[in-house]
C-alpha cells in the first residue's frame, strides 16, 4: 500500500477494504470540519449496518444468527495532517486518512499487528503494561498515524509547488470514535473515545520524529480499545 514504510498491507477484513479504499479516496486540502463530517457520516453508516447484522431475526431462518462480534471493529479513527504558519493560522493545505480496530480472534491480530509494527516502528518501542486488557497495536490509531510521514511529505511537496515559502509548523489532529450504537444511538452525536495509554505515548513518539504538535479531540474521559 503506498505511503506505508513497508508497502504491505493485508486486507483480509471488511474493515480493512473501507481502510483501504477511504484513505485512497479521501479528498486533499479540506477542512477539519470537513473531514471530521467525513467520519462521523461514515462511522454511522458502519455503526447501523452492523447494529442491524448482530441483531437475529426470528422471521426468516436464514437470517437468525448474529453476526461474529468479533469481526466487528470497536473504534473509528481519522487522522489529519495540517500546516500552519509560524503564528498557527491554518494554511489550505491539508491530507486525512481513516483507520479501526483491529477484529478477529487473537491469532489473525497478533498477524496484522505485527503488520502495523512493519507499517509503524514506533509501536515496537512500547511496551504492555499491567492492567491494561488489550495488546499494544490493537486500537485504530496505529493504523492512521503509519500514514502521518507520507501524508506530511505530499504536504511539503504541495507547499512546493503552490510556492508557499515559508516556515511550516506542522499541526495533527486525531479524533477516534466508538462504533458500538444501539438502536436508540443512531440520532445522537458519536461518542469519542480518548487516546489510551498505549496510544498516548505512540503520538508522543511519532509527533516527536514527526517534528509536529498533535492533538487528540475526543471528548470522552474513559479509556478502551
Amino acid at each position: 500500500m503506498q505511503g506505508l514504510t513497508s508497502g504491505g498491507y493485508t486486507v483480509s477484513s471488511f474493515f480493512n477494504a473501507v481502510h483501504l479504499v477511504v484513505a485512497k479516496a479521501l479528498p486533499s486540502n479540506r477542512s477539519l470540519a470537513e473531514y471530521i463530517a467525513i467520519v462521523i457520516l461514515l462511522g454511522k453508516l458502519i455503526a447501523r449496518l452492523f447494529e442491524h447484522m448482530s441483531t437475529p431475526s426470528t422471521a426468516d431462518s436464514l437470517n437468525s444468527h448474529k453476526f461474529p462480534v468479533p469481526l466487528i471493529s470497536t473504534s473509528i479513527s481519522i487522522l489529519a495532517c495540517l500546516l500552519c504558519t509560524p503564528d498557527w493560522t491554518l494554511s489550505p493545505l491539508s491530507r486525512a486518512t481513516v483507520g479501526f480496530s483491529l477484529t478477529g480472534e487473537k491469532k489473525r491480530k497478533a498477524k496484522l499487528m505485527k503488520e502495523r509494527r512493519l507499517n509503524l516502528p514506533s509501536l515496537g518501542l512500547i511496551e504492555a503494561r499491567e492492567g491494561i486488557n488489550w495488546d499494544v497495536g490493537n486500537c485504530a490509531e496505529p493504523e492512521v498515524f503509519a500514514h502521518m510521514g507520507s501524508m506530511y511529505q505530499n504536504l511539503g511537496n504541495d507547499a512546493q509547488t503552490a510556492h508557499a515559502d515559508g516556515a511550516w509548523k506542522r499541526l495533527s489532529v486525531c479524533l477516534t470514535l466508538n462504533l458500538k450504537e444501539g438502536k436508540d444511538e443512531h440520532t445522537m452525536p458519536m461518542k469519542g473515545k480518548p487516546l489510551c495509554k498505549y496510544c498516548r505515548e505512540l503520538v508522543e513518539n511519532v509527533s516527536k520524529d514527526m517534528c509536529c504538535q498533535t492533538l487528540d479531540m475526543a471528548f470522552l474521559d474513559e479509556e478502551s480499545p
